[in-house]
């Protein structure tokens, strides 16, 4: 039977315990005819093999523990030996994927330390955010076009994984060939506060942690619907940035001055274009508006609703009866598959950081405006 090997950097931390060990889990459950599954955690920090254990069950109706075999490695990211350990121990038979859910700054040591290692069918999974600026994304693209250790790396955001963005084909040709866009709203938002994040969110923000999911969902709809945008010709006008009542609270920093929602409003590809993502507002909803000048609306319902509208009739609805597979699984699946179409490119990849920082200089002088918890649009507190 053929082998699949995930080498996890970052086994201890929230995002694989969360959502990577469940998915790698149910993959193997889903998967199990076909391939052996093994798991390679790897972290800085000591790991606990019984916690580790539990979040794989997670992943599986019953608690079943499907992976083959789990072994833990406590090192540094960039340790050059113990990585050419592990490749030399797994034969060339075996599929391997290294799952990077680290910080940014771990991704050029690692791949730094990894590509002088000899070629092995090796598959680099990088999270959003893709690098911390558009300079290290340039040089993360750079140095993984010139590493021999592996056949494919892939910029991933989970967002262009749910099942709720995969169209069938008689609802794409329904959608297509609508004609010339007049204006484009998406919005992310949350009902929960910072939970469980506080320390990584006040580092970061509304903005520099949901811009490249916005983007990159943007540009998928687009895909799917036979839309060509042009992010050279995005022009951002003004910004909206807000703090909940309670954030200074749930983050225990009474002087953050840490955004917690942002409204881009600006023009994209001479179309007006607007998006906006925020936590502790009305209700969990990710969705995107498409305005014709033809008068034609899509209304695409990412989450909570899980439809699509066209001139206000449902066309098309994912439910709640189909088999919901987690969108870290189904990153796995194509992988192996080879259908790497939903994966962000290079040059979407520099796409996003190119219109981050046209908003950056105008996000820094907008003001933090406190807004009362649960409203949307948000109620600012004078």
């Amino acid at each position: 039977m053929k082998k699949v090997t995930v080498l996890l950097l970052g086994v201890t931390g929230d995002l694989a315990k969360l959502k990577v060990l469940p998915a790698i889990n149910d993959f193997a459950r889903r998967n199990k005819d076909e391939f052996e599954t093994h798991l390679i955690g790897y972290s800085r920090s000591k790991a606990d093999l019984g916690e580790t254990e539990n979040s794989l069950k997670k992943g599986v109706s019953g608690g079943d523990l499907e992976v083959k075999s789990i072994k833990y490695i406590q090192d540094a990211y960039d340790n050059l030996e113990q990585y050419n350990q592990i490749f030399e121990s797994m034969g060339e038979d075996c599929r391997i994927i290294i799952y990077l859910a680290v910080p940014p700054a771990v991704f050029m040591p690692f791949l730094k330390s990894v590509c002088p290692l000899k070629p092995q069918q090796i598959s680099i999974v990088i999270e959003k955010p893709f690098g911390r600026d558009g300079e290290e994304a340039k040089e993360l693209i750079d140095t993984a076009s010139h590493c021999t250790l592996t056949n494919s790396i892939h910029f991933f955001d989970h967002y262009l994984f749910k099942q709720s963005t995969f169209l069938p084909p008689e609802i794409k040709s329904k959608l297509s060939g609508l004609g010339e866009v007049k204006s484009i709203k998406i919005r992310a938002k949350e009902e929960l506060g910072v939970q469980g994040r506080a320390g990584y969110y006040d580092r970061t923000g509304a903005f520099e942690d949901m811009w490249q999911h916005l983007v990159s969902l943007t540009n998928v709809v687009a895909d799917e619907i036979d839309l060509n945008l042009n992010w050279t010709e995005f022009k951002p006008e003004d910004t909206v940035i807000g703090q909940y009542d309670d954030y200074k609270k749930d983050v225990e920093n009474p002087d953050s001055q840490t955004d917690s929602y942002f409204k881009v409003i600006g023009t994209l590809d001479d179309a007006d274009f607007v998006a906006e993502s925020g936590k502790r507002l009305d209700e969990k909803r990710t969705d995107i508006t498409i305005d014709f000048a033809s008068g034609d609306v899509i209304e695409w319902n990412i989450d909570l609703d899980r439809n699509i509208k066209l001139n206000g009739e449902v066309i098309h609805s994912w439910g709640e009866t189909n088999e919901k597979i987690s969108d870290h699984t189904v990153l796995l699946e194509r992988i192996i598959n080879s259908k790497l179409d939903r994966f962000v490119t290079n040059s979407r990849v520099l796409e996003s950081w190119q219109s981050y920082e046209q908003i950056y200089p105008i996000k820094a002088r907008t003001p933090v405006m406190p807004y009362k918890s649960r409203t949307y649009p948000p109620k600012f507190i004078s």
